[in-house]
């Protein structure tokens, strides 16, 4: 899908050259910086050992933005603009977030297609066809039109600062049905009913939500927008040992056209809009990363692109070999020798059990598949991942992370009062026995040590 946008945007930029007289670059310049940039946002930003839509979401973006650029350069046929139906479809099944994105590509598409701007309709009718039986089926489920249920999480996570999960909602907010509490400091929760998963907490966070309502808070508001601009903008700042805005400044300095350069940036103006939009959206609420991976790439390379060098210069030639010398070094030796566990610089760590080998090992000492379990700390980091390779269903646990700072308005769990060992050996017997009433057949802790061990030998005896 990258490679696919990459190409369309060289065509695009020849054409800005021929029409500006101007001398190209090499081809293997753009396949460098861009090909650097993108791996840069796939292995850093995107990460591509987390089983996450984030990446799909990605190469639906990058698919979706070279059909743009064709449909810009007057070359696309109905193909084009089916597959563009198509992409768009597809990239919201995979993210609902990102709907009133794809509808602000496909209004762009109609606005840049030239002689065959009445071929929008196919992208229009194919992009109905793949959203509407499941914006159909969730309104139905639901009882109101929606498109997805998330958008109300994620506000009043990210702006109203409740718990991101385990919340038990309050007078302003009751819920519906939410995890349901069985203990008191440490706060121990129990969700075996009614989902049949892994960790149910984690499917279909709007169920256990249902009842909460937004509250528009105006200067919270602003405080989460300016944070995560900042944070977009460090993002790409710092990223690479912050080398992007330093060479995108002299890529676009050395033009000698001064002013004149917001014109040249003004013709990717179609692939920009959105790469903007996306950022304001996410900035809005949450902000992380991987979900604007592909956004950063396609603005950066938009505007690397609309820098021509003059005549004779070689600037972005030596861009291109700092980007590669500096990725090589920075991130894909260092993974290579990571990957042979050489580590020259520094001792190697030491080495923990794999997920695979933890699922072996659970099935080892007696549980079966099937069998539910309990958590002494939050099994959304590094247990759910075992347990669903064992076929193990988490049915309780105390939302405790190991290593997270205290006062965390993310995880207002994480406190000291909320971890299990910090109780006294009475508390801790009272916590099993309600894990154990839940059908638990077994509780699991991550914390290592020897005194804790002593601890649960205690209790079991």
């Amino acid at each position: 899908c990258f490679d696919y946008f990459l190409s369309q945007l060289v065509k695009f930029r020849a054409d800005v050259e021929r029409e500006r007289e101007s001398h190209s670059e090499s081809s293997w310049v753009w396949v460098t910086i861009g090909y650097t940039i993108f791996l840069l946002s796939t292995l850093i930003w995107t990460k591509v050992d987390r089983v996450t839509t984030d990446l799909l979401a990605a190469g639906l973006f990058y698919l979706s933005f070279g059909f743009l650029l064709k449909i810009s350069s007057g070359r696309a046929s109905r193909k084009e603009y089916l597959f563009l139906g198509l992409t768009l479809g597809l990239a919201y099944l995979t993210k609902f977030f990102l709907l009133p994105i794809c509808l602000l590509i496909l209004v762009i598409a109609w606005l840049v297609a030239k002689q065959n701007a009445r071929y929008f309709m196919i992208s229009a009718v194919v992009l109905l066809l793949i959203t509407a039986p499941f914006i159909t089926a969730l309104s139905i489920q639901k009882g109101r039109f929606t498109y997805g249920e998330a958008a109300t999480y994620d506000y009043v996570v990210g702006v109203n600062r409740i718990p991101s999960y385990h919340w038990q909602g309050d007078h302003r907010m009751p819920l519906v049905h939410p995890t349901r509490q069985i203990f008191v400091s440490p706060d121990t929760f129990e969700f075996k009913e009614p989902f049949k998963g892994t960790y149910s907490p984690q499917y279909d966070i709007t169920y256990w939500y249902e009842g909460t309502k937004p509250q528009v808070q105006l200067r919270r508001q602003v405080e989460v927008l300016g944070r995560n601009l900042w944070l977009e903008f460090a993002t790409l700042n710092l990223s690479l040992s912050g080398i992007f805005m330093p060479t995108l400044f002299l890529a676009l300095y050395e033009t000698g056209r001064g002013w004149r350069i917001i014109g040249d940036i003004r013709r990717y103006w179609f692939l920009i809009v959105p790469c903007l939009a996306t950022a304001m959206i996410f900035a809005l609420i949450y902000y992380t990363p991987q979900y604007l991976a592909a956004s950063f790439v396609v603005l950066l390379l938009c505007l690397f692109s609309s820098a021509i060098p003059r005549q004779g210069s070689h600037l972005l030639t030596g861009v291109a070999i700092l980007y590669l010398v500096m990725f090589v070094g920075l991130v894909a030796l260092p993974s290579f020798l990571h990957e042979f566990d050489i580590h020259p610089f520094h001792a190697a760590e030491a080495k923990r059990p794999s997920y695979f080998q933890i699922a072996e090992a659970a099935l080892q000492i007696g549980l079966k598949p099937n069998d539910q379990i309990a958590s002494l700390n939050d099994s959304n980091f590094g247990m759910s991942e075992w347990a669903h390779l064992a076929h193990l269903e988490i049915i309780g646990e105390i939302p405790y992370i190991s290593g997270v700072p205290d006062g965390d308005p993310y995880n207002i769990w994480n406190t000291r009062s909320n971890y299990f060992w910090n109780a006294d050996v009475l508390t801790q017997e009272k916590v099993l026995q309600r894990l154990s009433q839940t059908g638990a057949r077994a509780v699991v802790s991550q914390d290592r040590s020897e005194e804790h061990t002593s601890e649960l030998q205690s209790l079991r005896h």
